[in-house]
């Protein structure tokens, strides 16, 4: 699964989850959905880490080649939806002290 890049491919991913899960109860029957979020949490995280390291390595090469910052990707919409998204998840699955 790569970076999510809109908000429409979050909703997707979520439907998408959500018919697994109704498709293929059994499959999740021994695993605790808050953990599963957990887990999603974790990945976000993860990639969010990942987008803002990148963002840190363009901006280091932006001023060796003395190139202006709008050369560079914009990342604060792909963080913001997977803060979003992380931010669902701990209150849906009341994961707040997470």
């Amino acid at each position: 699964m790569g970076v999510l890049k809109t908000l429409k491919d979050f909703e997707t991913n979520l439907y998408y989850a959500g018919n697994d899960i109704m498709e293929h109860p059994n499959k999740y029957v021994l695993k605790d959905l808050r953990q599963v979020a957990r887990e999603w949490i974790e990945y976000y995280r993860k990639e969010i880490n990942i987008l803002e390291e990148r963002d840190k390595e363009y901006e280091a090469e932006d001023i060796i080649a003395d190139r202006p910052p709008c050369a560079r990707p914009d990342i604060s919409n792909e963080v913001a939806i997977m803060r979003g998204g992380i931010a669902v998840l701990k209150h849906f699955f009341n994961l707040e002290d997470d």
